[in-house]
């Protein structure tokens, strides 16, 4: 079972495909799960768990969906990119992949890059979601954004769009 520590670690496709390896929360300072060894490995988390990271988190696939809804989740500046080209293939992947990221705090993109058919959700439980990259923000599908205020006791805000 690999440990994680405060500083980068890349997680490779030898676990579970499905799930980050492990079987309780996930504490770190900066995040990196990287799949792009194979095409179409995804990222995900098991049911039950949360992943708590501080530092700059990076996500990447080969046309694998990203995958992070439990909630309780806590991550740093997020970059995710689902187009990257597998380190065993020359095929590039312009598709992408959907992904969705739920954290209790506020959500803070640095880059996100779905490809041309990819859907992008980001759901924020007691926060905002903002954008602070200079990358910026690359969707070919839909766009859902949905964030509560701490102090709110009305439902999420929802903003979707094409």
């Amino acid at each position: 079972m690999p440990r994680f520590r405060s500083q980068p670690r890349a997680i490779r496709s030898s676990w579970d495909q499905n799930n980050l390896p492990c079987r309780r929360d996930i504490t770190t300072g900066t995040f990196v799960a990287n799949t792009t060894e194979a095409e179409g490995i995804t990222i995900g988390e098991q049911a039950g768990t949360t992943v708590y990271s501080y530092g700059n988190d990076t996500f990447k696939t080969a046309g694998g969906t990203v995958t992070l809804g439990n909630s309780g989740n806590n991550f740093g500046a997020i970059a995710v990119d689902t187009t990257v080209t597998s380190v065993i293939g020359v095929t590039a992947n312009p598709a992408g992949a959907n992904v969705s990221i739920k954290e209790y705090g506020g959500n803070n993109y640095a880059s996100v890059n779905t490809g041309t058919a990819g859907n992008f959700s980001a759901t924020s439980e007691q926060s905002i979601i903002l954008e602070t990259g200079n990358t910026g923000v690359s969707v070919g599908g839909t766009t859902t954004l949905s964030a509560r205020m701490a102090a709110s006791s009305s439902p999420p805000r929802a903003m979707t769009s094409t």
